[in-house]
């Protein structure tokens, strides 16, 4: 499905799941590992260790403080209502 739908947005299709896009940028990881949980429609988080960055914010863990980058699927509140806590932590422990 989700390479379906980038295949009609790029244009262009590379083998069974690469994709070509000029937009696109390279992220020099070699099969990041995915911590997280998920909760329909109560909470989502996943971090990306490898990476600096978690994929939601529904939860914010001990460690998710410890990513400084955040990326939000969607508005949800399942989905973003840790963000500002994530950030007062961060703040308050001068990590960012």
């Amino acid at each position: 499905m989700a390479g379906t739908v980038a295949r009609r947005a790029c244009g262009q299709h590379l083998g069974s799941s690469i994709l070509h896009c000029s937009a696109w940028h390279n992220l020099p990881v070699d099969r990041p590992s995915l911590l997280g949980f998920s909760v329909a429609g109560i909470e989502t988080a996943i971090e990306v260790p490898s990476l600096g960055l978690m994929l939601d914010l529904g939860r914010c863990s001990r460690t998710a403080v410890n990513q400084p980058l955040v990326l939000v699927s969607h508005g949800h509140l399942d989905h973003v209502g840790a963000v500002v806590q994530h950030a007062a932590r961060r703040a308050m422990m001068n990590m960012g």
